[in-house]
């Protein structure tokens, strides 16, 4: 015997996450040859059924953690709960559900945002069933339509993708006369929580040791350490534009400017 059951959607309580099945491509316009995959992200507020969807042509943790973030920025708000697929950027052991092992980096994604991650059943898309909805439109419908342009860069390929989405959820639902935008607009958008003032930066973490000459190397760049800290292991958490700095207990120690430049030395005065 099969049970099923409907489930109640409120405004403003969940987001759902999934990747559209169907790729896409970029083109090399020196080598035609030559082809990039774009796999396509897909998020969807459960209640008015407004998405957004983005091209991606690296799932790796850092774009992940930055299609949420651009996700999060379109919608204008953010969910107490956000129900994802189990792919590996977000979760990393899901076997009974109840205590699945979620990817550090998204959890700290999550608790910064003041939300819940709430992973999907593995291989059970009626868990989160609207963006599985969205899976299809985007995998017969818009991609069907895309797969036939030529793209050459990522940035056209998403300006094309998200004028195709602009524009679907701007279509009424069958039988009714409104939309997902206008269900979004008057009841799902004021019912989202805030945003932080900040959004949330991927840092890349990394082990690192303070060699004879008082400095460690992240990427390829020397970073100065007080003498104290000689022969100690650290841990980098590296953004954008800054490195912090951790001993192995997860103490903050201190902050350097990041720099791109290969065998340059970033030194603190006072060391």
């Amino acid at each position: 015997v099969v049970i099923s059951f409907h489930i109640q959607r409120y405004p403003g309580v969940n987001i759902e996450l999934d990747y559209a099945g169907k790729q896409l491509e970029l083109r090399d316009k020196r080598d035609p040859e030559k082809k990039t995959k774009v796999t396509i992200f897909i998020a969807a507020l459960t209640y008015s059924d407004f998405f957004y969807a983005e091209g991606m042509t690296c799932c790796d943790i850092r774009n992940w953690i930055r299609v949420n973030n651009n996700a999060l920025a379109y919608f204008g708000g953010v969910t107490p709960t956000v129900t994802s697929d189990n792919c590996k950027v977000a979760v990393q052991e899901n076997r009974d559900w109840i205590a699945p092992a979620l990817n550090k980096d998204f959890q700290a994604w999550a608790e910064h945002n003041d939300t819940v991650l709430t992973p999907a059943k593995v291989k059970a898309p009626k868990w989160k069933p609207v963006v599985e909805g969205h899976v299809k439109i985007m995998n017969m419908h818009i991609l069907i339509d895309m797969e036939d342009m030529t793209f050459y860069s990522l940035e056209d390929l998403n300006r094309v993708l998200w004028e195709k989405v602009f524009r679907e959820n701007r279509v009424n639902f069958s039988g009714l006369n409104y939309s997902r935008y206008d269900l979004y607009i008057q009841e799902e958008k004021e019912a989202l929580l805030p945003l932080p003032l900040t959004k949330f930066e991927y840092l890349e973490r990394k082990i690192v040791k303070v060699a004879q000459d008082f400095s460690f190397t992240f990427d390829k760049v020397h970073y100065s350490m007080p003498r104290k800290y000689l022969k100690s292991q650290l841990e980098i958490r590296a953004g954008e534009k800054e490195i912090y700095v951790y001993n192995l207990n997860g103490d903050y120690i201190r902050t350097h400017n990041r720099s791109y430049t290969p065998k340059d030395w970033v030194i603190i005065p006072s060391d």
